[in-house]
């Protein structure tokens, strides 16, 4: 083709060189006669008559056609030129429209497409680096400047993959065509008809303007990501320079030309998988740039190959933070700028006049971002890496469906990675109710429920042995124990006898949680370490399940989009919500996942405004610290990383500490001035009967002088169990003493000092106080693991007193024996009085007793003797 254009000549030169033109009287094809004889008609020589069809076609036919196509290319060009539109390039300047977002409740509160942007003249530009216009030939139109607005070439390639693929044309787009679409027309669905509505206006803005008014138009309208526009501005906040005043080095130039194909891809400052996209297409313009066809080089091969091996923006994001935009709902625009794209809308048609209506809630999201902002939410009591802290979080909205609140990053700014929605990082035990406690309690079909025994013992899965926080086992604990405290060691025996890996590993991609096929084993699915993590948006998505009683929403920002005339964009449909879990497990889990906010390791997350469940998560050596929590009516994902673990760990990231501080900020700020909210059980599911549990029984001892017995007694039982009592003397040994089924015992078999020998001791030194200690087991007498079928009592000590002597003959009456009743006046033998006991009692009533105790009183019927 270069060839058809410019002749075979030098193409330094420019020179036309035509083909050599042959003489007249040269022969051309075959000298044969016998060829001559055929080429004139025949042996005779003679003209053959034209017979049949090929009559027809005669010269004046031929003029006839030729003057008709010409007719219609003239006509269908003028008909197409009439379908484009004109626009005053030198208003461009003040040319400003946007598109608008509404709130959840229908509310004007922020504009995209608003960017910011400097303009710069063209001429201006090309003093100092006439590369970057170059270059923007070089990348998106090498033929510009030869071209009348059309590269007729490249629009038939994009009408013929038009037929190929059913009406959607792409590709061959001019910079005269760019500006023409981009800018001037509204309509930015890629069909035929729009095509040739792009041409048209085209051919209307080349017949208008020169190609320096054109390119001038295009530098300073184009998007080129992170909120900016016009190469002025892409220039600052990558690299710090003014392009009218600042040399651009070329593989500076490299990345500016390689943005406009798609800017967020090649974010520099997004993920990994974005700042690899933006260094390899860097390249790919370095090797354009240095690459001989159409255009001559505009870099050496050694400049190409130096360029690329300079990193993308060497600053990182400080020119972006300094000349960068800001405003406000920063975070959430992105985020509806990255939705945007699945219905093929981009940043450039942000000028539109779109209306996006979204589940943005500004007092949540207002919340949220004070939240971050906040520094005290990241010092901790060990050690102040604060500096090193970033952090993303999502909220969404359970009954609409949709996002309510986004958490971008600590300092935010527009165009910025969010890091909510894509920071990848393991979740940690914030995995366990989505991978191990619900899919074991819907498994079990009702018999595994917060009741239910599981051991928290050491194991060894294939040389996998885990550890709990706090370093220590736990025996046979009930499955609620094991939810509230996080034990890693309980959860890794429920997976592997309870669920099973693969049951596990299905649960989490069936909640959209991004798992890799590494991750199917016990670390990732029983303790959250998957191989390349998850966002707090997709952990969000998948509580989601849990909030809404089973079902996992597929929760996005955008509700609807209109277009400026109203009409609604039909790619935008219905809220996904996907069937995870039955009912009753989903509520089951609530319950359990409450008692991690209000007595388990999610404490700091309590809030005032409403009722809360979650679960905290930490990652190994403190590289992450999660929080996942949810309302009756939001859920809330925090997750909070070291940026730079080599520099420090701070020991008190876990998920209970900054991420459930955070949490507890957003939902407490964020849901202020609303009605309390409190879970409720759905119709139909019934809360688990709790199975038997054997305690130890809480021992009392008392000595009662009337029955001259000690009288134990303890919590009442399941009629199953039976008690064994061991008794002691102090500093001797236990021996059982008896057994018995009911909730205490009366041991009569006791030494009683009395009365006198406990003052004469005294005096003597020789203390006759009796000292009992006692101990019960309590046996379930249907468990059959006689670990868990036995339960000791704590020690009881009781001490008995001296009492006065009684005869022999006289046997306590036991009040509580019905057949027994105390003897009435006058019946029954006298008693014997002892006379000095008498004396003694006399002596003290009068005042004449001079010992510190008093006498033992004589009875009654001694003294009216």
């Amino acid at each position: 083709m270069d060839d058809l254009r410019r002749g075979r000549g030098s193409r330094s030169s420019g020179e036309f060189n035509p083909q050599e033109v042959r003489s007249r009287s040269e022969r051309v094809g075959p000298r044969s006669r016998t060829s001559r004889s055929t080429r004139s008609g025949g042996p005779g020589g003679g003209k053959r008559k034209k017979k049949g069809f090929a009559s027809l076609f005669t010269w004046k036919w031929f003029v006839l056609v030729i003057l008709t196509s010409v007719l219609l290319v003239v006509g269908g060009c003028t008909a197409i030129k009439l379908q484009g539109e004109n626009v005053d390039l030198k208003k461009m300047k003040e040319f400003k429209v946007t598109s608008t977002i509404y709130d959840k409740e229908g509310n004007e509160v922020t504009q995209l497409g608003d960017y910011k942007r400097e303009f710069a003249k063209i001429e201006d530009i090309k003093k100092v680096n006439p590369m970057l216009i170059e270059g923007f030939k070089k990348i998106e139109d090498e033929r510009f400047d030869d071209h009348s607005g059309v590269d007729y070439w490249g629009l038939g390639r994009a009408v013929v993959k038009n037929i190929l693929e059913g009406g959607k044309a792409e590709g061959a787009s001019t910079i005269t065509m760019q500006v023409a679409g981009n800018v001037v027309l509204e309509n930015r669905t890629k069909t035929f008809s729009r095509k040739i509505s792009e041409v048209a206006t085209a051919w209307n803005l080349e017949s208008k303007y020169s190609k320096d008014e054109i390119m001038e138009t295009y530098v300073n309208y184009i998007y080129l990501g992170n909120g900016v526009a016009g190469v002025q501005m892409a220039s600052k906040i990558y690299f710090g320079k003014d392009v009218t005043k600042d040399k651009l080095e070329p593989h500076e130039v490299a990345f500016i030309i390689g943005l406009p194909k798609a800017p967020s891809t090649y974010d520099p400052f997004g993920s990994e998988k974005k700042q690899k996209a933006a260094e390899k297409r860097r390249n790919v313009a370095l090797f354009k740039m240095a690459e001989d066809n159409n255009m001559p080089p505009l870099i050496t091969q050694q400049q190409k190959e130096e360029g690329q091996k300079k990193p993308v923006v060497p600053n990182g994001d400080t020119y972006l933070k300094e000349y960068g935009p800001t405003g406000d709902y920063a975070a959430y625009k992105e985020l509806v700028l990255n939705e945007l794209k699945k219905y093929g809308i981009t940043e450039s048609d942000m000028g539109k006049g779109y209306k996006i209506y979204t589940g943005l809630d500004p007092q949540l999201q207002k919340a949220t971002e004070a939240a971050l902002a906040n520094k005290e939410n990241f010092i901790g009591k060990k050690g102040n890496f604060e500096e090193l802290m970033e952090a993303g979080t999502a909220t969404i909205d359970v009954e609409s469906g949709l996002i309510a609140a986004i958490g971008g990053g600590r300092d935010y700014r527009p165009g910025q990675m969010i890091k909510g929605g894509y920071e990848f990082r393991a979740p940690g035990s914030t995995i366990k109710p989505l991978t191990v406690y619900t899919p074991a309690m819907e498994k079990g079909k009702g018999e595994i429920n917060r009741y239910s025994i599981v051991k928290d013992e050491p194991v060894n899965f294939n040389g996998w042995r885990p550890k709990n926080y706090d370093l220590s086992t736990h025996g046979a604990v009930p499955m609620e124990q094991m939810v509230k405290n996080s034990y890693n060691l309980s959860t890794a025996h429920m997976l592997k006898e309870k669920v099973g890996l693969g049951v596990a590993y299905n649960y989490a991609k069936k909640l959209g949680i991004h798992v890799v096929k590494e991750d199917e084993n016990y670390p990732a699915m029983a303790l959250g370490g998957l191989h390349e993590g998850t966002t707090p948006l997709q952990m969000a998505r998948a509580y989601t399940a849990l909030a809404s009683n089973g079902d996992m929403i597929n929760a996005r920002a955008i509700k609807e989009v209109q277009d400026s005339k109203g009409e609604k964009v039909d790619e935008v449909g219905e809220i996904e919500r996907t069937p995870v879990f039955g009912k009753e497990a989903a509520y089951w889990m609530t319950e359990m996942l409450k008692e991690v906010i209000n007595d388990g390791t999610g404490k700091a997350a309590k809030i005032e405004t409403s009722e809360v469940a979650g679960k905290t998560g930490t990652i190994q050596d403190y590289k992450a610290g999660w929080f996942a929590g949810y309302t009756p009516k939001y859920v809330t994902t925090v997750m909070v990383y070291n940026t730079d673990p080599g520099k420090g760990s701070d020991k008190g990231l876990v998920g209970g500490s900054y991420p459930a501080k955070i949490f507890k900020q957003i939902m407490d700020e964020g849901l202020k001035g609303r009605e309390y909210a409190k879970f409720s059980k759905p119709p139909g599911v019934k809360d688990p009967k709790p199975p038997f549990m054997l305690e130890s029984p809480r021992v009392k001892g008392d000595f009662d002088a009337s029955q001259n017995a000690i009288l134990l007694s303890w919590q009442n039982q399941d009629p199953r169990v039976k008690y064994k009592i061991y008794r002691a003397e102090q500093g001797g040994d236990f021996k059982e003493i008896a057994e018995t089924s009911s909730a205490g015992y009366k041991d009569t078999d006791i030494e009683v000092p009395n009365l006198i020998d406990d003052i004469t001791g005294f005096f003597t030194g020789d203390d006759k106080k009796k000292t009992y200690i006692y101990k019960v087991e309590a046996i379930d007498t249907q468990e059959e693991d006689e670990d868990l079928g036995r339960k000791m009592s704590d020690a009881v000590k009781v001490s008995i007193k001296g009492e006065k002597p009684k005869k022999d003959d006289e046997d306590p009456i036991d009040p509580t024996d019905p057949g027994e009743q105390p003897p009435g006046p006058g019946s029954g033998p006298d008693p014997e009085c002892d006379q000095q006991m008498v004396k003694d009692w006399e002596r003290y009533k009068k005042g004449k007793w001079h010992s510190p105790f008093p006498p033992p009183e004589p009875p009654a019927e001694c003294l009216t003797r």
